[in-house]
């Protein structure tokens, strides 16, 4: 019975812990997606003019390093 007792303290101990640890759940998430769910979106989601302007800026990088990489060929 010891050995039970001390095996099943470890496991309420383990389960409070893990209680303890989640607590932050019942406050928000707080991951992108997370705000995504509950409505709090970054300014350009979903406009397109500017996740054009990201992407044209993104290319412009893109298109840059290749046209170095090519020229050191």
């Amino acid at each position: 019975m010891d050995q039970a007792g001390g095996l099943e303290s470890k496991r309420v101990a383990a389960v409070s812990a893990q209680a303890a640890s989640d607590a932050w759940r019942g406050k928000g998430v707080v991951t992108p997606w997370g705000q995504l769910a509950q409505g709090r979106v970054p300014h350009d989601y979903g406009d397109e003019d500017a996740i054009a302007e990201q992407h044209a800026e993104t290319m412009a990088w893109a298109n840059k390093m290749e046209g170095s990489r090519v020229a050191k060929i």
